[in-house]
């Protein structure tokens, strides 16, 4: 009887919390701009702080195009309104399925779980699905 009693006026005490569900990054803080290097081509593919659009600058610092992959590909927002890249590396083996030998890439990954892989020569954005 004492233990109900306990446990009772516990649950009366605690206060309730209101739980976010875990949407991979989407319910992490934004860390702000992303950059990745490609030696090979020398150049640098940078998300810029806005996690909207994606730059490839090579070596000598000229920007050779501006994109902004989630408009270009017709991209519907899933999980969050406005979906900003969190991540920008090497692809995955897997993620060159089918893509034309010789063609260089880089991953991208959006906040909302989106992602797709980024032709580094021409900036053109292929999504490749999203979890």
């Amino acid at each position: 009887m004492l233990r109900t009693s306990a446990v009772a006026l516990l649950c009366l005490l605690s206060t309730s919390v209101d739980a976010e569900p875990f949407i991979a990054h989407a319910t992490a803080p934004y860390r702000g701009p992303v950059a990745y290097v490609d030696k090979k081509l020398k150049l640098l593919v940078y998300a810029e702080t806005d996690g909207k659009h994606l730059s490839a600058i090579d070596f000598e610092g000229r920007v050779l195009w501006t994109r902004s992959p989630f408009v270009d590909a017709h991209l519907r927002p899933y999980r969050v309104a406005e979906p900003r890249i969190v991540h920008v590396y090497a692809p995955l083996p897997w993620m060159l399925e089918g893509a034309k030998k010789g063609t260089a890439f880089a991953a991208v990954e959006f906040e909302s779980t989106q992602f797709g892989v980024v032709d580094l020569r021409s900036g053109q954005f292929f999504s490749l699905g999203q979890d």
